[in-house]
């Protein structure tokens, strides 16, 4: 639940992010009175069981064009890349069979209300794709290291930190662990 919320945030922010770059429709400038993009956050609600889609090996690819490996990575998401996986697996079987009951009898208006957002997705992909003319980026030319300095620092000013605390007992080692 932690993960889709923190989706959720990322990606209501990063679409009103791109109406104000003109990149998306104005109508996701919009924010309420206390800052939040709402119409940005329920179109990213409705699509947010599609992020797991995205699961192919592209990453694992961009990598290999660069000639880095998993390992080389500060950070590994545990059970990858066979949790993405079946995350993936699960979505698909999640998204053909929640709308199952609409074949038994068959039922048009069940059928359209259950897997509507297929072709929704598609034509909007797509859309996007053709009136702004993007392309998919090959993977030797995908961009892994900017911004890399300024992590690779913060991430040296955060372990300064942490050895100016000392040494910490069992119970706070737990508790950051947590």
């Amino acid at each position: 639940m932690s993960a889709a919320n923190s989706d959720l945030y990322i990606g209501s922010r990063t679409l009103y992010g791109l109406a104000v770059e003109g990149k998306a429709p104005a109508i996701f400038k919009k924010v309420n009175r206390l800052g939040v993009p709402w119409p940005s956050l329920i179109t990213c609600t409705l699509f947010c069981g599609l992020v797991f889609l995205n699961v192919k090996s592209s990453g694992a690819k961009a990598l290999k064009a660069h000639g880095l490996v998993r390992d080389d990575l500060p950070y590994k998401a545990p059970l990858q890349p066979w949790g993405s996986w079946f995350a993936l697996f699960a979505t698909a079987m999640i998204t053909f069979f929640k709308g199952f009951d609409a074949f038994l009898p068959f039922a048009v208006d069940s059928f359209i209300t259950s897997y509507i957002i297929l072709p929704v997705f598609l034509s909007l992909w797509l859309g996007y794709k053709l009136y702004y003319g993007t392309r998919l980026i090959p993977s030797e030319d995908v961009d892994l290291v900017t911004g890399k300095q300024q992590i690779d620092e913060e991430e040296e000013k955060f372990v300064a930190e942490q050895k100016a605390l000392g040494p910490r007992s069992t119970l706070q080692r737990f508790w950051d662990s947590l």
